[in-house]
This record gives C-alpha cells, sequence and structure tokens, in this order.
C-alpha cells in the first residue's frame, strides 16, 4: 500500500510543481491564495470527493505555492540550479552514506526528521521522505531500502537501507 501512495503522491506533486508557475502568476495579480489552490486542484485532478484527501493535497499545494512565491526564480530549483529533493539525496549520500559505507558498514537507517532538522527546512517533511524514498537515491547513493517504518510522510520515518 505504501509503495503506491508514494508513487500516486509523486504523480500529484508533479502535476502540481507543473502547474504553480501559472497560479503564483494569478496570486501575484490579486486572486485570493485559497480560492486559487482549490481552483487549482479541481482543474489538475478533477473533484475529489473525499474531505482528508482533498485537505492534504491542498495543503501540499499551498505549500508549494508558498515557496514559489517566496522563490521566484522557481520553487522547484534551489540555488545553482539544483532540486531540494537532490539536495536532500546529496547530503544523505554525502553525510551518512558515504561514511557508513567508509566503516565498513552494511545497512544504515535514515530517519527523515533528522534530515528535515539538519537541512534547515521548514514544512518540507514530504520533499524529505519523497527524496529518500526515490529510486532515484538508491541509484544515486549506492544503496537498497529494504524497509520504512513510521509514518510514510513524518518526521518519524525511518527508512533501512542495505549499502551495496
Amino acid at each position: 500500500m505504501s509503495g503506491n501512495f508514494e508513487k500516486v503522491s509523486r504523480l500529484i506533486t508533479d502535476e502540481f510543481q507543473d502547474h504553480i508557475d501559472q497560479t503564483a502568476s494569478l496570486v501575484k495579480d490579486g486572486k485570493d491564495f485559497e480560492k486559487a489552490i482549490h481552483e487549482a486542484i479541481e482543474v489538475r485532478i478533477g473533484r475529489i470527493h473525499n474531505v482528508k484527501i482533498w485537505g492534504g493535497l491542498a495543503e501540499v499545494y499551498a505549500d508549494m505555492l508558498r515557496r514559489k512565491l517566496d522563490n521566484p526564480a522557481g520553487a522547484r530549483k534551489a540555488s545553482r540550479g539544483v532540486s531540494h529533493a537532490d539536495q536532500v539525496r546529496k547530503y544523505c549520500k554525502d553525510k551518512i552514506v558515504d561514511p557508513a559505507r567508509d566503516r565498513g558498514e552494511k545497512q544504515i537507517a535514515i530517519r527523515a526528521g533528522d534530515i528535515h532538522s539538519a537541512m534547515g527546512y521548514r514544512s518540507r517533511m514530504p520533499l524529505v521522505c519523497a527524496a529518500l524514498g526515490a529510486e532515484k537515491f538508491e541509484e544515486v547513493a549506492g544503496v537498497k531500502r529494504v524497509d520504512l517504518s513510521g509514518p510514510t510522510n513524518g518526521a518519524n520515518a525511518v527508512f533501512t537501507f542495505r549499502i551495496k
């Protein structure tokens, strides 16, 4: 179930990101922020009748839109053209995986909340979890995920990897 949830979450997040530029320009023109969020969700993924899902999607979209408005040059890309997810992957590889590999460890556990704090992020826990849960991290870091415990997108999500 969590694997499917992660795939759907990534698809929705990617779809939201593609829509951010357009919505950000509407908000700058004085359109109501909350109305823009709800309209964007309706346009991008249709009407959703589950209030819990709707609320969760609205929070994700609102966070992405706020980042875009705070960084008009590109919410998707951080400084120097590297995405935030790529920064998370690089940080974990450089600070956790590579040192563990050098010590001869065969397995590591990474708690999402520790990475979120260490990188000085605010309200980016889903991004950290998505970056650690993606196959791209496994490829970049030379690891294989063997377990995910705790909440899928929470601070206490613990990703356990076998070092290749």
